[in-house]
């Protein structure tokens, strides 16, 4: 893409000037779709990135004063409005440039005495028309009238246009109505008029302006502009070597679409792996603002001002990072002096040959690789892949273009990951990306010993960045993994009367890992997730780690299997009310070491001084339950007293009963009262007691 940049200026002859104009309104006459620029200010340069945008370039030279009619769509001319940047190298200037605002139809629309979307009938129309002269003809002859209304009458169903004629009102039957005439001849005019507002407004996809070049003699000048492209795409191929010390040959084939409504013929065409922020916002349309209405101002009384204060803890931490603690078992040496790595290369590179018939033909697929045809770059900080020959693509057409072609440092793993949601190994590889290139997300298609191999599927990838790639099932590998979970309480103390139970949890993962290949090794790379809040307890270190997961090595020789035992330990606290606690659990705690004696008898005492609480409380609870069954006996005597007569013996004997039941009532309430101090004084000694409990 060419742009100018102030060193371009400094080196520029003094005599020579540069004129740079960012024209909001002139911008909607350089849309690419169909912009008919003519042949001396072509498209020479295009660049598209990954967010769905374009930057679009025209170079040329123009004569002395020159007005250009382009004609473009108008689906993008908002994108031209916001970003268009118009630049005569010469001294020129950018004149005006004219072109025709989108506007609503409601705009249109909004001054006319009738809105033609609404008059969808002729019953509609005549309501409209109320007020107003018209003349209908009808097969008996015409009537001339002022329009008054239209009534409906349910029996029998009719629409009558109930007119003011010289003659009186008459009603006519709309249904008997031939032909009707607006008298009015500006009103029957403005209608005509709204109706091709209506037709114009549903055919507009296309419009014309003049671009105005002022200046003299013949100049140099461009216009660079942006508007929406669809997604530049890449997919790739990655051939592995057969031989080791060789590294996998990777190539990458950008998809590119003309969606434009012209041809592209003979663009320099670069593709940038940035994702700039793009929008788009309506700035063709007028926009209008409703002024607000204001009161005749008087005086009012100023109150204070309350501002927002700034929340405390607002600002955001920095985060930290997690790096590897430990080397891979991967790297174990064997007695022969040849690592288990090494001897995976060999059978990775040299004796994983697929069979006679997968081969794509005699000669190796590597040797036919096309190699890169772009020419790797920079543009601020955006990545640039720029098409090395002029590029040229049919309007409506897509195209694929090669932009890179190169080994790239890789190794051949077998892959299990069961979070990912698949349950089986899977044969991968491992890349980094030493090409020196940004490498945009797409597809991989693997091909191994000269023979299709699988599919896989590559994130973006920066410089020296590792990926992990799977393309198919290893069927001669079977992981089993086997989860076992550990709990125990290893020490009990008592703090401000609190019991804190610590206990040690342990989690272990075993993966037993059975290479069926008689012939080949492998090296299993095991993938499982972070055990956030743990820590890792095993001899076994990590081989590497990403945001949510750690990678574990195990290689295996030709029919062998091995064991990978992945160890995470945690210590927790638990806080026990001490008045609480499980004796029975507490004493299997003193046989096996977590608690001391001095916390047992320290919790045997205060369940002691509780279980007393709890007597003194119970003896009160009986006296409660014997005033509540002397209080009912003494509602029935009282109701029998009352059918009974004065002076009998059974009159006497009830008042004698009452009697003695009063004062077993006094005698309850002193008990109860009694047991209630002792009770307080029980609870005070408690809860003094645990108030300063410190047990270690």
């Amino acid at each position: 893409m060419t742009t100018t940049t102030a060193t371009d200026r400094r080196c520029a002859p003094r005599n020579r000037t540069l004129a740079l104009t960012i024209l909001a309104g002139a911008a909607a006459s350089l849309a690419w779709a169909g912009a008919a620029w003519g042949a001396d200010l072509p498209l020479t340069d295009i660049t598209l990135y990954r967010s769905g945008v374009g930057s679009f370039s025209h170079n040329g030279k123009v004569t002395g004063s020159e007005t250009v009619e382009l004609d473009f769509g108008v689906d993008r001319i908002n994108d031209i409005l916001k970003s268009m940047v118009c630049l005569d190298y010469s001294g020129g200037e950018i004149g005006g440039v004219v072109y025709e605002p989108r506007r609503s139809v409601d705009a249109r629309l909004a001054d006319f005495e009738i809105d033609p979307r609404t008059t969808t009938s002729m019953e509609t129309l005549l309501n409209a028309l109320k007020g107003e002269p018209i003349e209908v003809e009808m097969a008996d002859g015409s009537v001339s009238g002022t329009v008054i209304g239209v009534e409906r009458i349910p029996f029998p169903n009719l629409t009558r246009v109930v007119l003011m004629t010289p003659t009186g009102v008459r009603a006519t039957d709309l249904s008997q109505v031939r032909s009707m005439s607006i008298l009015n001849e500006k009103l029957a005019a403005e209608l005509e008029k709204g109706l091709a507002a209506i037709a114009e407004h549903r055919s507009d996809r296309r419009t014309s302006i003049d671009v105005n070049f002022n200046g003299k003699g013949e100049r140099r000048v461009s216009v660079v502009y942006t508007h929406s492209a669809p997604v530049w795409k890449v997919s790739y191929r990655l051939v592995l070597p057969q031989s080791p010390g060789d590294e996998p040959y990777l190539q990458g084939w950008a998809i590119v679409e003309n969606d434009t409504d012209a041809d592209w013929d003979g663009v320099k065409l670069s593709l940038a792996s940035g994702r700039p922020v793009s929008f788009v916002m309506d700035l063709q349309t007028p926009l209008n603002l409703q002024r607000p209405y204001v009161a005749v101002p008087v005086l009012a009384g100023l109150g204070p001002v309350v501002y927002e204060s700034v929340m405390p803890g607002s600002e955001l931490a920095q985060m930290g990072t997690i790096s590897s603690n430990g080397p891979s078992i991967a790297m174990a040496a064997r007695r022969d002096g040849r690592s288990m790595a090494e001897e995976s290369d060999a059978f990775a590179y040299g004796a994983a040959s697929a069979p006679k018939q997968a081969m794509l033909g005699d000669i190796p697929i590597l040797e036919g690789m096309t190699h890169s045809s772009a020419t790797a770059g920079e543009a601020g900080e955006q990545f640039l892949y720029t098409i090395d020959a002029p590029v040229s693509i049919d309007k409506g057409k897509s195209s694929m273009l090669p932009i890179l072609g190169q080994d790239i440092e890789g190794r051949r793993l077998t892959i299990y990951s069961p979070d990912t949601g698949v349950d089986r190994p899977m044969r991968g590889v491992e890349l980094t990306n030493d090409t020196g290139l940004h490498l945009p997300p797409g597809p991989v298609a693997v091909y191994d010993a000269d023979a299709y191999a699988g599919d896989a599927q590559i994130r973006h990838t920066s410089r020296d960045q590792k990926r992990l790639l799977s393309y198919a099932v290893d069927l001669d590998v079977d992981v089993n993994p086997v989860h076992d979970s550990l709990s125990r309480v290893t020490k009990l103390k008592i703090v401000d009367g609190m019991v804190i139970e610590t206990s040690e949890r342990t989690d272990r993962q075993t993966y037993t890992a059975v290479n069926r290949d008689t012939k080949r090794p492998r090296t299993v790379m095991i993938e499982r997730p972070l055990m956030t809040g743990w820590t890792l307890s095993s001899k076994i270190k990590p081989s590497e780690l990403t945001k949510n997961a750690e990678r574990y090595l195990v290689d295996l020789k030709p029919g062998e299997s091995g064991e990978l035992v992945v160890e995470h330990s945690r210590t927790d606290s638990t806080r026990l009310a001490v008045l609480g606690y499980d004796l029975t659990r507490l004493l299997s705690y003193q046989t096996n070491g977590a608690a001391s004696p001095q916390v047992v008898a320290a919790i045997r005492k205060a369940a002691d001084m509780q279980g007393r609480i709890n007597g003194l409380s119970s003896r009160m609870n009986q006296i409660d339950r014997e005033q509540s069954e002397i209080a009912q006996d003494q509602d029935r005597i009282r109701r029998n007293m009352g059918t009974v007569q004065r002076g009998t013996d059974l009159h006497t004997r009830y008042i004698q009963k009452l009697d003695e039941q009063e004062d077993r009532i006094e005698t309850l309430l002193s008990q109860r009262e009694d047991l209630l101090a002792e009770r307080d004084t029980a609870q005070a000694e408690l809860d003094g007691y645990l108030r300063g409990l410190n047990v270690g």
